[in-house]
Order: structure tokens, then sequence, then C-alpha cells
């Protein structure tokens, strides 16, 4: 078994996943089911999740392919224009699917906008899936493939020429490294205050005000995975952030158990209560 293989492995999770977490999503709208959209945004992130190790393994994939005599630089070309763009929508797919359980967890159900939203982008992230997989089976399959794909040349589509423009704009490249930086002190900084308060530090801070710091964390973990997807399709770029939604989900059971844990608050102690004397 190589990358190949296991890219291919990989590409049924997104394909038929995101399928699914639409269905679900749907039906908890149709039914307005509280329980069922909640699963479906768990379903959401959790593809969100195996979309970034899909698309890392396909960079291994292309080296392995590009050794057959079928090969077609067009086709690989525009199967990697087809798997950024997925990349985004199901980026936003994940984020806005994971502020629906940050709303579940604060105010019992999601709000009808993030729901919304959610909605329109996991259509989105749907229709691209499907289109990168029929490209990405005309390159294994060439009985498949039209008899234009063969005229089709490695510099077709727009990642080479966005790549070039970005390489080319000296305010460009300075103003991402700004964004990563940025999505990175929200994450790191998120995140040690969780890590302090985990280890008794900080005790004064609560669990729910804690809890409401984790979207500037998937903000900055958003920034960083567009930013770092631009830098580089490297692997180091993109386990860093998988590595701080790891974080993050310990972090969140965590502060259910602590808030589960703590006393409730007692009420005041009432003062004597003064009865005017009655006048005859």
């Amino acid at each position: 078994m190589n990358l190949a293989h296991v890219h291919i492995v990989l590409n049924h999770v997104p394909s038929l996943g995101s399928f699914a977490g639409l269905l679900l999503l749907a039906a908890g709208i149709y039914k307005k089911d509280e329980a069922v959209k909640q699963f479906a945004y768990s379903v959401l992130v959790l593809i969100t999740m195996a979309v970034l190790p899909t698309y890392i393994s396909g960079a291994e994939a292309q080296r392995i392919v590009a050794k057959s005599p079928s090969y077609s630089p067009g086709l690989v070309q525009l199967h990697q224009n087809a798997a950024m763009v997925t990349l985004l929508f199901m980026t936003a797919t994940g984020m806005f699917a994971w502020f629906g359980l940050w709303e579940y967890r604060r105010h019992k159900k999601s709000g009808s906008l993030t729901t919304t939203v959610t909605l329109i982008s996991t259509m989105a992230a749907v229709a691209s899936v499907l289109v990168t997989a029929n490209i990405g089976g005309a390159i294994s399959h060439p009985e498949i493939r039209d008899a234009s794909d063969a005229a089709r040349t490695e510099a077709v589509g727009w990642r080479q020429p966005l790549e070039a423009w970005i390489n080319n704009q000296s305010w460009s490249w300075p103003t991402l490294e700004m964004l990563h930086y940025v999505g990175m002190a929200c994450l790191f900084g998120v995140f040690t205050i969780y890590l302090f308060r985990m280890l008794g530090i900080m005790k004064g801070i609560s669990s729910p005000a804690l809890h409401r710091l984790l979207p500037v964390a998937i903000i900055g973990f958003v920034l960083n995975t567009i930013t770092g997807m631009i830098f580089s399709t490297g692997i180091a770029i993109f386990l860093i952030p998988v590595l701080f939604v790891v974080v993050e989900r310990v972090s969140q059971r965590w502060s259910r158990r602590r808030a589960a844990a703590e006393p409730p608050a007692r009420p005041a102690a009432a003062g004597p209560v003064h009865v005017p004397e009655r006048i005859s």
C-alpha cells in the first residue's frame, strides 16, 4: 500500500460523509428536530477534519501517478484546482457547524442564521466534492475520459496563475504571513488559557467564561488553514491546526465536567423582616 492507495481510500470519507451530513441537516430542519441537527453538525465537523489528510495525501499520489503511461498533467491540475475549492468549502462548513455546536452548548439550540449558512455551505461543499471526485476518477480510469481531456495541459485552471500572482506581488506574501500569525496567536492564546486553567492556574476564571473564547480559536484555525494551504501543501502546515482541534475537544469536555462539578451559587441570606406595628 502506498499514499496513492491511501488517498483513494480517504477520499471516500468526504465524498460520502458530506452527503450524509447534508441529508441529516436537511432532515433536522424539515422535522424541526434539534437532536438531529446537533448530530448533523457533529458529523460535518468530523468530515471536515477528514478532508485535511485527504488533501495532503493527494500531493504524494500525484508523484506516484506521474509514473503511469496514462498520466494526464491537465487532469491532475484540474483535480488540484477542484480539491482546493473543496477544501475551502469544507473548512467553511466545518466552521459553521462548529458554531452550531457551540450555540447548543450555550443556548441549547442553534440560531436560524447558523443553520441556514451551514446548510448553504454544505450544499456547496457536496457539489464541489462531486466535481473533484469525478475528475479524480478520470485520472485513475482512462477508459472514462472524454476526447477533450487529452488536449488539456498543465496550464489549465486558476491555481498556477494565482500562485504566480501571489509571488509577484510585493504585499501579498507579508499580508498572508500576518494573517497566519494572527490565526496562530488566536489558537495559542485561547488554548494556553485553557491549559493554565486545567493546571489549576487562573482559578478565578469560570468554565462558562472560558467557553466564550472558543470561537476566537476557531477563527484562528480557519485563518491558519487557508493561509497555510496557500503557503504550501506540506504536512507540517496542516498538522498544527488538526492538533489544536483535538486539544479543543479535550478542553471542551473538561469544561463540561468542571461546570457540572462546580456547586451552584448560594442565594444571599435574607435579612430580618421588619413588620410594622399595627396602629389601633
